[in-house]
């Protein structure tokens, strides 16, 4: 198996779970729950950066399910010249169980801080320890 179906694989564990994040702040809770979805592995594992080729513009589900049946493998998608914007997220990609289930943070994302941004996320979770910090950004829908 290699390392893109390694990801689809540990993602598709996690399309049964949710985690739940309780924040506080000012004597107010709030509550996330993290879920996933079949079509969320496409932009998590970075496929949308590879512009170059059809996998980017394809319906996102089906791209997992073909990941996941080994009709789409890690060769496919090193034809890309942005396949190196799309690595270092699968190497990481593959540890989210770990990430997830080991301490983190979360954070409300300021968008005023960073005006020039394009990330459009509420809230920021970072996960892992100071050397090894991944972040991620949390939409709500």
């Amino acid at each position: 198996m290699d390392l893109l179906q390694r990801c689809a694989a540990v993602f598709e564990r996690l399309t049964g779970c949710q985690y739940r994040f309780t924040l506080g702040r000012k004597g107010k809770l709030k509550e996330i729950i993290l879920g996933f979805s079949e079509t969320d592995f496409h932009h998590l594992a970075g496929l949308h950066k590879l512009r170059d080729i059809s996998i980017a513009r394809e319906n996102r589900q089906t791209v997992f399910r073909d990941i996941l049946d080994g009709r789409i493998t890690y060769r496919t998608i090193e034809k890309s010249v942005f396949v190196d914007e799309s690595r270092l997220r699968l190497e990481t990609f593959q540890f989210i169980e770990d990430l997830l289930d080991g301490e983190q943070l979360v954070f409300r994302f300021n968008k005023k801080v960073l005006p020039y941004s394009l990330i459009d996320g509420e809230f920021l979770l970072k996960m892992g320890g100071r050397d090894g910090a991944q972040y991620f950004f949390l939409i709500h829908r």
